[in-house]
């Protein structure tokens, strides 16, 4: 996984918000509950960012790393040592794995193998892979490998399980600058690819923004067709629509929707960096082949990195659901149910749910179950061969028959020890297990937490030796405003009243000076609507 190319080395500044849970939200309550089963699959490869391909029960597993989170070091960060060297064949069926080394192949197409966060995405029997960051010796250097591979998925397969000696007649590469990029996503609309995102990435990874790398967003949507005759493939009627604000992303989720209008599309979800500041984005942008909708109106705020992801649409209500498996996250709700921000993104267990419903308003909702553990990052969700699906692959909700009916599987991605290690040096790793994924029919309270944060406060400077700055949203009038400083235990230190104030935006100043040092919590409280900030005074 290619998490954070800059950071900024502060300390980290944490902003409680209070959590609103509804019960009279106006979007209806799925019916279905998840439950995650670790399945034991005897010598299954630790990986993380990886491309992947299905044939029947058979998974081809490519590409990516076995180690966890990049070293902080430059020198010790993306080390050639942790790139996967071998193509595995993963049966969950029957537990049972295969693999092959890479050194039958072409030295460009062992390299760009060996390369983590590929785009991919498979199409019939071929897997398309797409760029990819890592060491090449034959450069002598970390780079975004400027080539498109296609991949035969069932015939190498075979080969594998065969233990070919040969597995290069299975492989056609195009060499393309176009085609370099890495940590962007790569899908299908129709007979298209769309190619979303992501950046060029050339040099050694350098956390300071030493001059050792260079890097540049493609701040893209590319479209265009793969003709493939014989064994040379080509790019066709190539287009590009470019924003620099709401395409500048990457390591984010990309996810296949039906929309209201009940045609195909995508949903980029969060990814970094938004332009002003190093954390990521938290409104989606949706695709169709008419081009690109951002929707600064709603905020996602659970799962921000790229994890395991799935798409479900229910027919009958026209509800498109986005489930997101842990990974990363500027936000997570802590033992109180209160939503935490950290401004260094940690590792999160958090399993969230935004649904689209037929008005094409979203909501992000909390799900009670959890990941096992800090873990999802980097990790993908293959569906199970049997599950029907529309032709994008999102699930048909109301077509699953049963119960329980096995959705598929979450394998790989980073298992970290704590929330927060990239500037420790605490390793974490990649992860090896097999998560069956299992969806329950369910009419009962799931115990669901909807997310909001609809006063929108920034308390600054923070720190602070008194004096605020508050800036806060009132969604509609209140007949009271007030202002209190808590202390951490509980104890009120000062109040202060604003009084009535209309809807929209507000700007406030406040001297507080007198108060203890220390970690003290700002609480703005309008009408039924509360929101609490942590501020470290000086």
């Amino acid at each position: 996984m290619m998490n954070p190319l800059k950071f900024k080395n502060l300390l980290v500044a944490f902003t409680a918000i209070f959590l609103l849970v509804s019960s009279d939200s106006f979007f209806a309550q799925p019916t279905f509950n998840l439950q995650l089963i670790p399945q034991p699959i005897p010598n299954a490869p630790a990986l993380q960012s990886y491309a992947y391909g299905t044939w029947g029960d058979d998974w081809l597993l490519l590409g990516g790393r076995v180690d966890g989170l990049h070293q902080r070091q430059p020198f010790a960060a993306f080390d050639e040592a942790s790139q996967n060297a071998r193509i595995y064949v993963l049966n969950p069926v029957l537990a049972q794995v295969w693999s092959a080394p890479l050194s039958s192949l072409p030295v460009a197409i062992a390299e760009q193998l060996r390369a983590t966060n590929l785009e991919f995405v498979q199409r019939d029997s071929t897997l398309y892979l797409i760029g990819g960051y890592g060491y090449s010796p034959t450069a002598a250097d970390h780079l975004t490998h400027p080539q498109l591979l296609a991949v035969q998925i069932p015939q190498i397969i075979h080969a594998i399980k065969q233990a070919e000696p040969n597995l290069a007649p299975y492989f056609q590469m195009l060499t393309d600058d176009r085609m370099a990029v890495t940590g962007g996503q790569l899908e299908l609309l129709g007979e298209q690819f769309y190619l979303v995102g992501g950046q060029r990435f050339d040099g050694r990874y350098n956390p300071m923004n030493h001059p050792t790398f260079v890097q540049e967003y493609t701040d893209q949507v590319r479209i265009f067709d793969i003709s493939q005759k014989g064994d040379t493939l080509a790019l066709e009627h190539y287009r590009a629509w470019t924003d620099a604000n709401h395409l500048h992303r990457r390591d984010y989720n990309l996810v296949p929707q039906i929309f209201p209008n009940g045609q195909p599309g995508l949903s980029i979800f969060s990814g970094v960096f938004q332009l002003a500041e190093d954390i990521p984005w938290l409104y989606p942008v949706d695709i169709d082949t008419g081009g690109y909708t951002p929707r600064p109106g709603f905020k996602q705020y659970l799962n921000h990195y790229h994890c395991a992801t799935a798409a479900l649409f229910q027919a009958s209500t026209s509800d498109m659901h986005s489930i997101f498996f842990g990974g990363m996250a500027q936000y997570f709700l802590d033992t109180s149910g209160n939503l935490v921000q950290d401004a260094n993104v940690p590792f999160v267990n958090t399993i969230a749910r935004v649904t689209r419903d037929a008005k094409g308003e979203l909501e992000e909702v909390k799900l009670p179950v959890e990941m096992p553990g800090l873990t999802g990052a980097g990790a993908e969700f293959i569906l199970h061969p049997n599950v029907p699906v529309y032709a994008n692959g999102v699930v048909k909700l109301d077509e699953l028959d049963g119960d329980s009916v096995l959705l598929g599987y979450i394998f790989g991605g980073i298992r970290s020890p704590q929330a927060n290690i990239f500037f420790t040096n605490i390793p974490s790793t990649a992860e090896a297990v097999v998560y069956a994924v299992w969806l329950q029919r369910s009419t009962s309270n799931q115990q669901e937490v909807v997310v909001q944060n609809p006063l929108g406060m920034l308390v600054s400077p923070n720190p602070t030796t008194g004096d605020l700055l508050i800036n806060y949203n009132l969604p509609e009038a209140s007949s009271t405003v007030r202002i209190r400083i808590w202390s951490a235990s509980g104890q009120m230190l000062g109040e202060f009243d604003e009084g009535e104030q209309t809807a929209g935006p507000h700007f406030l100043k406040l001297e507080a000076t007198g108060m203890p040092k220390g970690f003290l919590l700002v609480n703005i409280v309008a009408g039924t609507q509360q929101q609490t900030q942590k501020v470290l005074f000086e």
